[in-house]
């Protein structure tokens, strides 16, 4: 068992995708924007660590794999909670 906190302590970028619902735009989705978001009241638990290893396959309309890791560092699996305070797009 470990403690991923300093592994955490970070700004969390996400993507914000919801797919248009009316016929024939579904490829044009109603919102797809990068945010930061900030939070509070954060809490970790049920940690365990140890070795990484991650395979990220090629999917069509998906970057993913093109993320895929250059070295496997530490692996982490736990529980998370927290309060989102703010999200802020990013340009």
């Amino acid at each position: 068992m470990g403690d991923p906190s300093p592994l955490l302590d970070r700004p969390t970028i996400n993507l914000r995708h919801f797919p248009a619902l009316e016929p024939g735009r579904y490829d044009e989705p109603a919102v797809h924007e990068l945010v930061m978001m900030e939070y509070d009241q954060q809490q970790v638990a049920d940690v365990w660590t140890g070795s990484g290893e991650i395979q990220l396959f090629q999917a069509p309309g998906e970057e993913l794999a093109d993320l895929a890791p250059v070295r496997p560092g530490m692996g982490f699996r736990a529980s998370m909670s927290y309060s989102v305070t703010e999200v802020r797009p990013l340009t």
